[in-house]
């Protein structure tokens, strides 16, 4: 049995979380996930204005995603939410001190792989439009997606095997972006032969998850339940990025990319300490805010076939952080300010975010 996340014990982990703030020690996300913030140039200048408002606070995350933020910041006490009731049902199972593993044995064939045909079929299902059979075959993800009662209608054994089969299929699926299954099927296509194990163990895990409140809920839920408490919070916001491509929720997230640095704002007004990553194009909107903002080159490999992927601007904005100094931690930066453009492909990206905001 292999275990996931075994090279980070519970101690290296909190004192990861306390001392290195070069982000260099760090513990993996147990999902394979898009967008996610666990390289060293995010998870220590985190760690370092974590350090700087006060460890006391809970961290607030309302895009949980792979769970990299909270993982290697190491909170007592931490609100997490995200929209995709599969990945959050995935979490708390993780979470579960009695422990948490997953058979692949079911899935894999002589070489330890799964392969297309058996993703399609027996593992992700099949769509009414794209590849394997429909109605999906019995027990693949999809079959539970449309079978299943509601998420809080279902039993422990129901909530368990969901969990099981939407972390094999996320895994194996196409880069982990099972972000967007909301309905009642997932068309995540196949990514790519790997060996896996007979099974994977989660419960390592398990120590480092306990102070984790976790909620299925998206944004705007949250702005409009007062859950945040400025005096006691920090949080961190890493939303789909404003005007890119492959949004991940429905009916898109652009439209409240400006109401939710409004909220923000507001919130960091009374004292709230606040994070946030964007594309360059919401810029405006936290500078209208009064947060402090940097820019950041960051490399899109994201997309599929035809995509536009490469060096990407990316804004990091903060407020109520005394004395971080956010570029240090940026050896790789390059500043739209000076000029520089993003590579061919991505001209008319630098140029629009030029005349959109200058």
């Amino acid at each position: 049995m292999e275990v996931r996340g075994r090279k980070m014990t519970p101690e290296k982990a909190a004192w990861a979380a306390m001392q290195d703030i070069t982000g260099k020690t760090r513990v993996p996300s147990p999902l394979r996930w898009q967008g996610s913030k666990g390289r060293p140039h995010y998870i220590g200048p985190l760690r370092d204005a974590f350090n700087r408002v006060g460890r006391h606070r809970r961290l607030v995350d309302p895009f949980l995603g792979g769970g990299n933020i909270p993982l290697n910041l190491q909170p007592e006490r931490a609100l997490l939410s995200d929209l995709n009731p599969n990945l959050i049902n995935a979490f708390a199972h993780i979470q579960n001190p009695d422990g948490f593993s997953v058979d692949w044995s079911q899935f894999t064939n002589e070489d330890d792989v799964v392969d297309k045909e058996t993703y399609y079929e027996r593992l992700r299902g099949g769509t009414p439009t794209g590849m394997g059979s429909w109605p999906p075959s019995q027990g693949s993800v999809n079959d539970l997606m449309l079978n299943l009662p509601p998420q809080e209608e279902r039993s422990p054994e129901e909530k368990m095997l969901m969990a099981q089969m939407w972390l094999m299929m996320q895994q194996s699926g196409w880069q982990g972006g099972a972000r967007g299954d909301f309905g009642n099927y997932t068309d995540l296509p196949y990514g790519s032969p790997i060996k896996y194990p007979p099974s994977w163990d989660y419960s390592h895990y398990a120590p480092l998850m306990q102070g984790w409140d976790l909620r299925n809920m998206g944004i705007e839920e949250v702005m409009e339940n007062g859950l945040i408490i400025p005096e006691e919070d920090f949080l961190v916001l890493d939303s789909p990025y404003y005007m890119e491509r492959g949004t991940y929720t429905p009916g898109g997230f652009d439209d409240l990319q400006q109401p939710m640095a409004e909220w923000a704002g507001g919130l960091a007004r009374q004292g709230l300490p606040v994070v946030a990553f964007n594309s360059a194009f919401a810029r405006p909107f936290y500078d209208a805010e009064g947060f402090d903002t940097v820019l950041n080159t960051r490399m899109d490999r994201s997309g599929g076939k035809g995509a536009e992927r490469g060096p990407r601007p990316e804004m990091i904005a903060y407020a109520n952080i005394p004395g971080l100094d956010w570029f240090k931690h940026y050896p790789q930066q390059r500043y739209m300010e000076q000029g520089k453009l993003f590579g061919k492909s991505q001209d008319a990206f630098a140029v629009g975010w030029s005349v959109l905001y200058h």
